[in-house]
């Protein structure tokens, strides 16, 4: 039997996009020889008989039933596995996370580093294939402006004494 949701007082339809259905188990009465392999029928089937199945039924060897037939199993198993099982998974579940929180932060501190040593060779390999005559020629051009050799330095990433070697 098929419902909607009706408005009480004047009996209109309040969705047609819910339904309800209703089922009365007691009036079931297919076996599992007589199912047909029709999913609806199986989960049907299920309700009404699957606390007195011992082996699964040919006719629920469709994979939607997987899973309800693995946590009745589970179920079935004696608490001290299950307790064991749960634990392991739950072990496995929280190394799996540590790793992946190691993994996201081990990148992540790659990467900065990685970002900061090609900083530092960037800056290195500039003046080096810039050649020391640039670099001399913007530091005398600098300071003759009258910029003071600790902010020419500071600029430029060199010690003050580099500045004052390249002045000479």
């Amino acid at each position: 039997m098929f419902n909607n949701l009706l408005e009480e007082k004047y009996g209109r339809c309040l969705s047609n996009r819910l339904t309800y259905i209703f089922l009365e188990l007691p009036k079931l009465q297919k076996t599992a020889d007589e199912l047909d392999g029709d999913v609806l029928e199986g989960m049907y089937f299920c309700l009404k008989n699957m606390s007195n199945l011992r082996s699964r039924p040919e006719a629920l060897k469709h994979n939607i039933f997987d899973k309800i037939f693995e946590v009745s199993e589970f179920l079935e198993m004696k608490e001290e596995i299950r307790d064991k099982i749960l634990e392991n998974m739950t072990t496995e579940r929280d190394l799996k996370n540590q790793f992946d929180y190691a993994r996201k932060e081990g990148l992540a501190l790659g990467l900065e580093e990685g970002r900061a040593e090609g900083r530092v060779e960037g800056r290195a390999e500039g003046r080096a294939e810039g050649g020391e005559e640039g670099v001399k020629e913007t530091v005398g051009k600098m300071v003759a402006a009258g910029v003071p050799v600790e902010v020419v330095a500071k600029a430029l990433e060199m010690s003050v004494e580099e500045i004052q070697e390249m002045l000479s």
